[in-house]
Formats: structure tokens, C-alpha cells, sequence
């Protein structure tokens, strides 16, 4: 969904203070629902890990690709940018 419409994304992520609150709980709850998701699959793929260090680990890698996200449709197209955004997701996601 990033990559397809990255100017709705930027404004979700950037505008999101601006809504009203009940607007704002909703959409700060579906991220922390998103988020949770990702670290209930971290800890299945990896359960020894620690609920905090999960959400830790799934809070980098998603800022991580936000920002790259965001840097490629300011800086152009790098053609390494692929490559280097999963090479640390994997460093990130299976560190020990």
C-alpha cells in the first residue's frame, strides 16, 4: 500500500494530529493493532524474545521503511534501496 499511494500514506502518518479525536483514537488504535500483529508474529517466529523487545524490534524496522518509503519519493529511485531495506529487516528481525 506504500508504495502505491505514498501521498495518502505521508499524510496519515503527518496529518494524523490534525484529526478529531475521536477520528485519531481510530486511527492511532489501528496502528497499535497493526503493530501488535507484527510483534505476535515476531514472537511466534521467535518466542524466546520479550513482548518489549518485539515491539522494539517491529517499531525499528517500520520506521526504517517509512523513511525509506518516504526518502525515495523525495530523492528518486535508488536502485540498491530494495536491497538495503530488506537486509535490515533481516538484521533487525533475527538479531540474537
Amino acid at each position: 500500500m506504500v508504495q502505491t499511494h505514498q501521498d495518502l500514506f505521508t499524510a496519515l502518518v503527518t496529518e494524523v494530529i490534525h484529526l478529531p479525536d475521536e477520528q485519531r483514537h481510530d486511527v492511532r488504535r489501528t496502528q497499535h493493532d497493526h503493530v501488535m500483529e507484527w510483534v505476535r508474529l515476531l514472537r511466534a517466529r521467535r518466542p524466546e524474545l520479550p513482548r518489549a523487545e518485539a515491539q522494539a524490534l517491529v517499531h525499528a524496522v517500520l520506521a526504517m521503511v517509512n523513511t525509506m518509503s518516504s526518502a525515495r519519493g523525495t530523492c528518486g529511485v535508488d536502485p540498491g534501496l530494495r536491497t538495503s531495506c530488506s537486509s535490515c529487516r533481516r538484521v533487525l528481525l533475527s538479531a540474537r
